[in-house]
């Protein structure tokens, strides 16, 4: 009786096992976690990829913002969460910053990479009334026979476009006055409103602004804006991008893991969500979990190179 009992146990578990990690995936909600506010950049892709996939599943797809430390909140919630699927999230560049900046001990390896969606090239921008540089050139010249004379305003200390401008000085020998706002949008006012010289966030945060600003250089090509030349295309070895995608808790099952990575292929794929990014001038990348996987890993090592360097 004790051996049919414990055989009945173990058959029921595995089949309950199977039922919420793999076989009859998905079946309930699935929770999409957002690490940023409303209405910016990741929340509208993220929302749009959740409404799209809630199409492919068949199962409601609700979206949930968990901010707070630049996205650190986000991810130990999701890191924490049980492995079954129904928990994923939109990640961001940040998983390869905030551990070597000693914010969270998060890596991209506590996660299960499923897919990238969209990229942000950091950019080299000025006030157009700004004349004593029209070029990148001259722009270096400057700033070389100005140290720490040029103030670059940032989306915030330890933020991506914080370290666009490190990198360049790095790059060329140049010393900046970092001054941090909250977030890019600020950043951008700051530069019109001549507090600051320059800024290195991505364009489609200052589109409505471009009448006002010229952009020196792109540190990565945008297909939105070809009329940019990006720092190669003039002679300047320099690339440094921010970017976007989707991953899940560590150790979800295979059978899961298919599921959702060939549904948000379909999904980060279909037009309506090209169509969404090329709107809103945020560029498009789609990379699968093993590229997306690989890239994550080398950019931890890259911006903890960097970070080290800038300490």
């Amino acid at each position: 009786m004790k051996i049919l009992l414990k055989k009945l146990f173990v058959t029921s578990f595995f089949l309950t096992s199977s039922v919420i990690y793999g076989n009859n995936f998905p079946n309930k909600q699935v929770n999409m976690i957002i690490h940023a506010g409303a209405g910016g950049t990741s929340d509208t892709i993220a929302r749009a990829v959740g409404a799209k996939l809630q199409e492919q599943l068949g199962v409601p797809v609700i979206s949930q913002n968990k901010t707070g430390g630049s996205g650190a909140v986000a991810m130990q919630f999701v890191k924490n969460a049980r492995p079954d699927g129904y928990t994923i999230m939109y990640m961001p560049v940040e998983i390869a910053m905030l551990n070597p900046l000693g914010v969270s001990k998060v890596k991209p390896d506590d996660f299960t990479m499923l897919a990238q969606a969209n990229m942000a090239p950091a950019s080299l921008t000025i006030r157009k009334d700004d004349k004593r540089f029209g070029t990148i050139e001259e722009f270096i010249n400057y700033a070389k026979a100005n140290p720490k004379k040029l103030k670059v305003g940032t989306a915030g200390t330890g933020s991506t476009w914080t370290y666009a401008a490190k990198e360049l000085a790095n790059k060329y020998n140049l010393e900046f006055i970092y001054v941090p706002y909250d977030g890019g949008a600020p950043a951008t006012m700051a530069l019109l409103g001549k507090e600051v010289d320059f800024i290195t966030n991505t364009p489609n945060e200052f589109v409505s602004n471009l009448d006002q600003l010229n952009v020196l250089g792109l540190m990565e090509a945008h297909p939105e804006f070809p009329e940019m030349k990006t720092f190669k295309e003039q002679g300047y070895n320099i690339e440094f991008s921010a970017w976007g995608g989707f991953a899940a808790p560590k150790n979800i099952s295979p059978e899961v893991k298919k599921v959702l990575e060939d549904n948000l292929k379909e999904v980060i794929n279909a037009p309506e969500i090209k169509n969404l990014l090329s709107q809103r001038k945020i560029v498009w990348e789609y990379k699968d979990s093993k590229d997306f996987t690989n890239f994550t890993n080398e950019q931890y090592e890259a911006f903890e190179k960097l970070i080290k360097e800038n300490k």
